[in-house]
């Protein structure tokens, strides 16, 4: 176990999905930066030796230099056997695709409340143009009512004035 002395301290920002998830997985975010810049540098060093870290390439080069082994495998093989392998395993979603999932489903149901909210506003609309129409005609039949009243009396009386001791 290194000591005090033998430790760097370092500072980084990372995303807030990944600390999530380092979080969950790990619970010490400083044995997981501690594993992944171990991996880093296992490929950058070409010493991985993990499954997950081999391509192809590195496979034909590792069985190629057996001797017992080169003799019975060919390229095409390899590839057809990692092929099958990623067609067999099942698949895994990753954690981000489930948030990005459910955030699609999420912008899915606020599209649904927006169009029932239009759907709301619209049939509003739809009723005020109605009430509008209505005081329209409402307005029009009046004017025709006092137009009509004031006809009436310029027929009734043309000229002439009631004198001026008629009050009523």
């Amino acid at each position: 176990m290194p000591t005090m002395e033998d430790k760097v301290k370092i500072n980084a920002r990372i995303p807030k999905s990944l600390y999530d998830w380092i979080g969950a997985e790990y619970g010490n975010v400083s044995q997981a930066v501690n594993e992944g810049l171990d991996l880093l540098r296992e490929s950058v060093s070409g010493k991985c030796d993990t499954k997950p870290h081999k391509s192809p390439q590195n496979i034909i080069q590792e069985l190629t230099n057996s001797p017992q082994v080169v003799s019975q495998i060919d390229e095409n093989d390899i590839y057809r056997s990692s092929s099958q392998e990623l067609t067999n395993s099942p698949q895994v979603v990753s954690q981000n695709d489930a948030q990005q999932q459910a955030r699609i489903d999420d912008l899915k149901s606020q599209i649904q409340d927006l169009k029932e909210q239009l759907k709301t506003k619209d049939q509003q609309l739809e009723k005020k143009d109605n009430q509008i129409e209505n005081l329209t005609n409402t307005m029009q039949s009046q004017a025709i009512n006092i137009h009509d009243i004031i006809n009436q009396k310029a027929i009734e009386a043309p000229g002439a004035k009631k004198p001026w001791w008629k009050f009523w």
